[in-house]
């Protein structure tokens, strides 16, 4: 659960004392006047939403490269442990925990063969021989995906905040209209024509800053399914990690964050000026705006200002049915085919994660067809023989583990040359170049 306190910093936002409640707002940058104050004041709340995007940004940036770089190797090793594991939220600590279970001895069932004894032998030597390895490896995976788990959280429950932002914006822009004053006083040369601009300025860029972190979530829901349906619920190839998160990498940087320095171009201003009244006249009609504004209004919550308010709400996870939609693909146990569906309508479209989604549910679908039409017709020896010679680029089938698995992984891949090609793209983006960050309790992994 995100606490209050996480929550408030995460969105740096500055408290306003209980005080105010009896006394008028003080006036933020009071030392500035005229064009001075209305371009400082701006920029003063551009760079605390920025700072909530560029945090989520750099946090998760962090964690892809400890994936790329440790994180499918390890999956792919587990995988080859011929060892079930559950790639799991412990509802304990509301954390990541791979969960697997390697037998101190080893034992056999009457009905078993002889060769089933032997490949039962070699499966529990092997395990065996790489626990402790494989020890580190769980430490660092768990981590990383907690630590996204935990962006996702903070990501959407900023999403929503500015939500409640752009409501509040629109509330005080209702208000200055109606002959109401600004909620503190405004200094020398500053009108309130300049005041209702940098709330108009600012709704626009609110809007703005909601749809990127959009896409940060969703490249978040990506990454974490993709490692999730590499576990025994589906066995799918861990490569498929590094086709998602080279195609996240390319919509990051095809997308730069728009600057917090105040719009000095006329013709800018004037365009996000436009739009910040298009957004302001939307959100005043929306029912979800109504329905705000009427329980503020039972609330009788003390109206403040929108500039420098107080943050007093979200102690939980958010309950969006969107919200929902993420953190069922990330927790939900069903088949990862059906969460990859359901990413397909949360991941903003136009983007190259976007076509690489829809590629793989494609792909997943046309290799599953295969598997239903020989399983109906066949044996498993030509199960195998079928699909390994039809799809073996497509899915993990270098393992028992994975060829038990067959009809229930994810397939992102359309053959072996974009396997190959995805492989030598990766190796040249800074998710396998530039250094990871460090990781708690794991320094003798570094020996």
């Amino acid at each position: 659960m995100l606490t209050r306190r996480a929550f408030v910093q995460a969105l740096s936002v500055v408290s306003v004392s209980a005080a105010a409640c009896t006394r008028p707002a003080k006036t933020p940058l009071s030392h500035l006047r005229g064009e001075q104050w209305v371009a400082g004041v701006y920029e003063l709340h551009a760079q605390r939403y920025l700072d909530v995007q560029m945090g989520a940004e750099t946090s998760s940036h962090g964690v892809y490269r400890v994936l790329a770089q440790k994180g499918v190797s390890a999956l792919g090793g587990l995988q080859a442990r011929e060892v079930p594991f559950f790639v799991r939220v412990s509802p304990a600590t509301n954390a990541f925990e791979i969960d697997r279970t390697i037998p101190d001895r080893l034992t056999f069932s009457a009905e078993m063969t002889e060769q089933d004894r032997l490949t039962a032998t070699a499966a529990w030597n092997k395990a065996r021989e790489h626990i402790h390895t494989d020890y580190f490896e769980i430490h660092r995976l768990n981590w990383s995906l907690t630590t996204l788990l935990q962006q996702l959280v903070r990501i959407h429950s900023a999403m929503e905040q500015a939500e409640i932002e752009e409501f509040k914006i629109v509330r005080e822009l209702g208000e200055l209209r109606g002959g109401a004053p600004t909620p503190y006083q405004l200094p020398e040369r500053v009108t309130r024509d300049d005041y209702d601009s940098v709330l108009l300025l600012l709704l626009a860029r609110l809007e703005g800053d909601r749809r990127r972190l959009g896409v940060i979530e969703a490249s978040i829901a990506a990454v974490g399914l993709c490692a999730r349906s590499t576990d025994a619920g589906s066995g799918s190839l861990s490569a498929n990690i590094h086709q998602v998160m080279l195609s996240v990498i390319h919509d990051a940087d095809a997308t730069t964050p728009v600057s917090p320095k105040f719009p000095q171009v006329d013709t800018t201003r004037r365009e996000r000026l436009a739009l910040g009244k298009q957004l302001a006249a939307g959100i005043e009609a929306s029912p979800e705006y109504l329905a705000w504004k009427k329980h503020e209004e039972t609330a009788a919550l003390e109206q403040i200002g929108v500039l420098f308010t107080a943050i007093d709400a979200v102690t939980h996870l958010p309950t969006s049915a969107l919200f929902h939609a993420v953190i069922d693909i990330w927790r939900g146990e069903g088949d990862y085919l059906t969460y990859l569906e359901a990413l397909a309508n949360i991941v903003p479209g136009g983007g190259e994660l976007s076509k690489t989604v829809t590629q793989g549910i494609e792909t997943t679908r046309r290799v599953r067809g295969v598997v239903r039409k020989v399983r109906a017709a066949g044996s498993r020896e030509r199960i195998q023989a079928e699909v390994l010679g039809e799809a073996r680029a497509l899915l993990n089938t270098s393992t028992e583990f994975g060829r038990a698995r067959v009809g229930k992984q994810l397939a992102f891949f359309a053959d072996q040359t974009e396997l190959s090609q995805v492989r030598e793209k990766i190796a040249a983006t800074e998710l396998l170049t530039a250094p990871m960050p460090e990781i708690p309790g794991l320094r003798p992994a570094a020996k």
